[in-house]
């Protein structure tokens, strides 16, 4: 027989129908934890349509079966989350969740938490994740859009690990950066390649977000082969232009800094120290496509310091010099004459230079020898100079460091074949050895 009424039971007090002493059909039943649950009973349990408010605030309305959540329904949280969707034995499992910042969750779930495939759109930084979750994480597969990143990124499309693009994906960046490769933490970490909105491209390793050592290939040709350091040249590398020159050696945020190797276009090769980009200083030896080599101290890519020219054929000149010219006490030694006939005696004369110029007496026979020498020399140097100006009409490079823009005349003769860097230090010009009292910063057309 059915009957409706009130009754006091160990866990709280129902009120509506009861069939055989069971609740049964529409009732109430406020638990002694004020819990509340208006709806069906079945079998003295909560199914069917019915609504169940918490003590917490936590309401839900929606199908009960055998005590629980179970079925469709709308789970409205105290702090103003909301969600519907499935239930399964009093868990969600799939539906879509509206947290009250903005954020929107639509998915699967298990054991409560986000679990499988689920699109979760940010509320704050507008930021969309469409892809596979576990245990509330992102986990697995998927792909980020988002919008006023402070990295710059704009889409993440790869696999996830506790939250963090982890294994391997393509990042793609404003401006049309891109990377493609292996991620750690969150960030690029392993190997990679990074595609330039400029054309640049760098293929190889990365440590948390950052070049660390491979390959950078320019858009104008030049080829650097090393390690890096905050997206600088760091460490040992080589660089390979596209005019041929070739630097192997040390470098220092971005600079070649320390001892290097650089082999010139045309055939001179230095071995020494830099400081601070290209410019030689300290020790080092410079082989020269002519035949001679120059071997002491530098200052600035001039020759500075004691020295020795090993000229061709054995002469040499060991000593002082300035500015690229001997300056100083020297000592030469003649091995052959300027026709290139071996001395019968090694003729050598100690005295004191200035500006490339002996000024010690010498005896005839030893001045005929050196200004024949030094006219053989220089004739042959000019001629070397005219064979790079016209390889340079490619290159355009200046004479004397063979890395930077000619951009200098000398107006006393009107040549222009180095950069103003190394022009500053010059008393004579570099092809035709006449004295300069003006120089100016111009642009080669």
């Amino acid at each position: 027989m059915g009957a409706c009424g009130s009754i006091t039971e160990t866990d709280g007090n129902y009120r509506g129908k009861r069939v055989s002493g069971k609740k049964q059909g529409h009732g109430q039943f406020v638990f002694h934890n004020r819990d509340e649950y208006v709806g069906n009973f079945e079998n003295d349990v909560f199914s069917g349509a019915g609504q169940l408010t918490t003590a917490n605030g936590d309401v839900y309305v929606g199908d009960f079966a055998h005590g629980e959540k179970h079925g469709n329904g709308t789970l409205t949280y105290r702090n103003g989350d909301v969600f519907e969707g499935r239930f399964k034995l009093g868990k969600r499992t799939a539906g879509v969740v509206t947290f009250k910042n903005g954020s929107k969750y639509d998915g699967k779930f298990r054991r409560n938490a986000f679990h499988g495939e689920g699109t979760l759109s940010d509320g704050k930084s507008h930021e969309v994740y469409v892809g596979r979750w576990k245990n509330g994480h992102r986990s697995g597969k998927g792909t980020v859009v988002y919008q006023d990143d402070h990295k710059n990124r704009l889409r993440f499309e790869g696999t996830f690990k506790a939250d963090l693009q982890h294994g391997h994906g393509v990042l793609i960046y404003e401006h049309d950066d891109r990377y493609e490769g292996e991620f750690r933490n969150g960030v690029p970490h392993g190997d990679g390649v990074h595609f330039f909105s400029s054309g640049d491209t760098f293929k190889g390793e990365f440590r948390a977000d950052e070049m660390n050592r491979g390959i950078y290939t320019y858009t104008n040709g030049n080829v650097y082969e090393g390690h890096f350091k905050a997206a600088n040249h760091h460490g040992y590398g080589v660089l390979k232009t596209q005019d041929g020159l070739v630097y192997e050696g040390q470098w220092r945020k971005g600079q070649r800094h320390g001892p290097g190797k650089v082999t010139y276009p045309f055939g001179d090769c230095f071995e020494g120290d830099f400081h601070h980009g290209s410019r030689k200083n300290g020790p080092g030896k410079m082989t020269y496509a002519n035949g001679e080599i120059y071997d002491g101290e530098w200052l600035n890519d001039q020759r500075h310091g004691i020295g020795t020219l090993h000229m061709k054929f054995g002469n040499k000149y060991t000593g002082s010099w300035e500015n690229n010219l001997q300056d100083g006490f020297g000592e030469i030694e003649w091995h052959v004459d300027a026709s290139g006939h071996q001395l019968d005696e090694v003729e050598v004369f100690k005295g004191q230079w200035k500006e490339g110029e002996c000024c010690s007496n010498m005896s005839l026979r030893l001045a005929a020898l050196y200004l024949a020498a030094e006219n053989a020399r220089r004739a042959e140097h000019n001629s070397s100079i005219a064979i790079k100006e016209l390889d340079r009409t490619r290159s355009n490079l200046c004479t004397i460091c063979n890395l930077n823009v000619i951009n200098t005349m000398f107006l006393d003769c009107a040549h222009c074949i180095c950069c103003f860097e190394c022009s500053k230090n010059l008393k004579k010009c570099f092809r035709c050895h006449q004295p300069l009292s003006r120089i100016i910063k111009t642009f080669r057309v």
